[in-house]
C-alpha cells in the first residue's frame, strides 16, 4: 500500500517522470512501475501519461481516496467475517457442553 501512496503523491505533485525515472524513485523495476500504474488504473484511477510535463497525472483528483476507502470496505468486510466465524465457533462449543451434560 506504501508504494501505491507513493505513486498516488508523484502524480499529484506531477513529479513521476517517465516509468524508467518513477521505477529509479521507488527502487523498482520499469516493468513492475508500469505494473502499479496498471493496477491503479484497473482500479478505476483515471491515470494517463502527460508527454508535455513528462510525468502522469490524473484526469481528475481523489484516486487515492477511493482506493482508502474500497481498502477500508475490505477491511470492514473481513473483520464482520471474522466475527461471524467466532460466533459460529462459539456457537458449536456451546452446543456440544450442553450436549454433554
Amino acid at each position: 500500500m506504501k508504494r501505491f501512496q507513493t505513486i498516488d503523491r508523484l502524480i499529484q505533485k506531477k513529479q513521476t517522470g517517465t516509468s524508467i525515472r518513477l521505477a529509479k524513485k521507488l527502487d523498482i523495476s520499469e516493468r513492475t512501475a508500469k505494473e502499479y500504474i496498471a493496477v491503479m488504473k484497473e482500479f478505476g484511477a483515471p491515470i494517463y501519461f502527460d508527454r508535455a510535463a513528462n510525468s502522469y497525472r490524473y484526469k481528475t483528483k481523489a484516486f487515492l481516496t477511493f482506493l482508502l476507502l474500497s481498502c477500508n470496505e475490505v477491511a470492514r468486510w473481513i473483520n464482520n467475517f471474522a466475527v461471524i466465524k467466532v460466533d459460529e465457533t462459539l456457537g458449536r462449543l456451546h452446543h456440544r457442553l450442553v450436549a454433554g451434560q
